[in-house]
């Protein structure tokens, strides 16, 4: 209720409380705004907010606060934020120190997307989560001419109907130069996005790439082999999509997997050759995680990596 959190504003212990979550309590901009507007918040640098009823009029209580100046991380998922809301939030004041964002789940749509993008929020925040938000190919479009967001390196565009469109015009930008980890889960990408991705500068710095269901195939495993940017990944994560036995082959002749520790090839109809494509490379000798799920490997295949001198 809204005396609750009246009461939990003025509550003088809470003040040096660090991390505070308030997920999934029924909170809403009425019950936001006395928390606010406290100063009892001042040491605080989590604030999860997810699940509740928050509009874009909660926002505009959260970024007129003056006593979150050491907040870190805000967690705003699952809420009802939209674009005039993602766009106050960039304007916020008083959140100099935030590094980490969570928006998933909300209707920031392209506009909020740009908002944010183009703001000193956007230039301090070096993990930003943006799932399932209504972005779109015209949102990133939209980032091409924002200038360098060089802090952040952990980026989530899933569930965004992404595809080869959009990522080819951000493929033409540097607006993620030290970009590190990187995920499109549930997006349209295709294997012509793919190749944009492989060719772009802009993802040079790569670590960490996640691509569940994504309509790739075999040609977007090659796109990968061949990069001569996108050479320095630890980790791919390429579930659910159709890469087959010879795209497994493509990735395991490739000097881009050498450095490779963590690969995820679950459920793309790889059978035993594809399996035993991977058993059987020196490239592959730096894994230290292998997923091959739902891939039809057969005996033959389990045979394979149970021989493997690579796979150790």
């Amino acid at each position: 209720k809204e005396e609750d959190f009246k009461a939990i504003s003025g509550f003088s212990p809470i003040k040096n409380l660090k991390y505070l979550d308030l997920n999934q309590t029924g909170l809403n901009s009425a019950g936001l705004q006395p928390l606010c507007a406290t100063d009892s918040f001042a040491n605080l640098e989590t604030l999860t907010l997810a699940n509740n009823n928050l509009d874009d009029e909660a926002i505009f209580f959260l970024s007129k606060s003056l006593s979150l100046t050491h907040l870190e991380s805000l967690d705003l998922s699952s809420n009802e934020l939209g674009s005039l809301g993602a766009k106050v939030l960039s304007m916020a004041a008083g959140i100099k120190k935030l590094v980490r964002l969570n928006l998933s789940y909300n209707r920031l749509e392209g506009l909020g997307l740009k908002s944010l993008a183009d703001s000193s929020l956007g230039r301090q925040c070096v993990e930003l989560n943006l799932r399932d938000t209504g972005i779109g190919d015209e949102g990133l479009k939209s980032l091409v001419k924002v200038p360098p967001l060089e802090s952040l390196n952990t980026l989530n565009l899933s569930d965004n109907g992404l595809t080869e469109v959009g990522v080819e015009a951000l493929c033409q930008s540097m607006v993620f130069p030290n970009l590190k980890t990187l995920i499109l889960n549930n997006n349209h990408v295709g294997d012509e996005g793919v190749y944009a991705m492989a060719e772009s500068p802009l993802f040079s710095n790569l670590e960490k790439l996640v691509m569940h269901n994504n309509d790739l195939t075999t040609d977007s495993a090659i796109s990968f082999s061949q990069s001569k940017t996108i050479t320095g990944l630890r980790s791919l994560d390429l579930n659910n999509n159709d890469l087959r036995a010879e795209g497994a082959q493509a990735l395991a002749d490739s000097i881009n997997m050498k450095w490779m520790e963590s690969l995820d090839l679950g459920e793309n109809k790889l059978n035993h050759e594809g399996a035993a494509a991977l058993a059987n490379s020196e490239n592959c000798s730096a894994l230290k995680y292998l997923r091959l799920n739902n891939n039809n490997i057969s005996d033959k295949g389990a045979e394979a990596l149970a021989r493997s001198t690579t796979l150790l």
